[in-house]
């Protein structure tokens, strides 16, 4: 307990360090839906929906659902590949097509009660519903994620976790990382709440912005 603790005040310690007053800052909430399908042991079928309200949290900037398919190749390795669409609020307060196609590699590890887990991300991102056409640049990323869990007693667990968007395309650099901390209540063995607070740093971009997440998401398993 005594390690995760540091760990979550480390995490705290560097979030405060790197918010500073040149950039612009947001209070976003996410509310996220999370489903997933088991097929077999190794195979199974996911859902997720996210509703992101920023503009200090009054407006509703974004919406997306995310379908995938996932293989666990062994008990420490798994794959996936999925496809997201979002609507996206642009500054006339019209919602703009997105549409995403990314694959995973995951690696996890328990030891203890500490659970270790790294994904890496290929994404490519396009803007619109023509595949050829698009109203903008598409962008394509490495994303990379490290998560560390507690576990406290079967039903709650904390966890803290770091991402970075690495833009792949024009500037070959870094656009984002994000920062977060999080509790979750392990409702029964198919459901579960999670509970997160996120900061999230736009860099190397025009307008570079600081965004303190608030979200709360709700998983189910069949």
């Amino acid at each position: 307990m005594k390690i995760g603790l540091k760990i979550v005040l480390v995490l705290i310690l560097f979030i405060g360090f790197k918010s500073n007053a040149q950039v612009q800052k947001d209070g976003v909430f996410w509310l996220s839906l999370n489903v997933e399908k088991k097929f077999t042991k190794r195979f199974s079928g996911t859902f997720f929906n996210q509703n992101s309200f920023n503009q200090n949290m009054r407006e509703l900037g974004s919406i997306f659902g995310d379908v995938g398919l996932s293989y666990k190749i062994n008990k420490n390795i798994a794959i996936a590949g999925n496809y997201r669409f979002v609507k996206a609020r642009n500054l006339d307060n019209f919602y703009n097509d997105v549409q995403r196609f990314y694959g995973d590699i995951t690696f996890s590890k328990g030891y203890n009660k500490f659970y270790f887990q790294f994904r890496s991300r290929l994404q490519g991102q396009l803007y619109g519903l023509n595949l050829f056409d698009t109203y903008k640049l598409d962008k394509n990323f490495n994303r990379n994620k490290l998560i560390v869990k507690y576990n406290l007693n079967g039903i709650y667990s904390l966890h803290v976790g770091a991402e970075q968007f690495l833009r792949l395309n024009q500037i070959n650099k870094t656009q984002a990382y994000r920062f977060d901390i999080g509790l979750t209540y392990k409702i029964d063995k198919r459901n579960k709440l999670d509970f997160y607070y996120m900061n999230q740093f736009l860099v190397n971009t025009k307008y570079p912005r600081i965004d303190f997440i608030y979200g709360v998401t709700y998983s189910i398993k069949f």
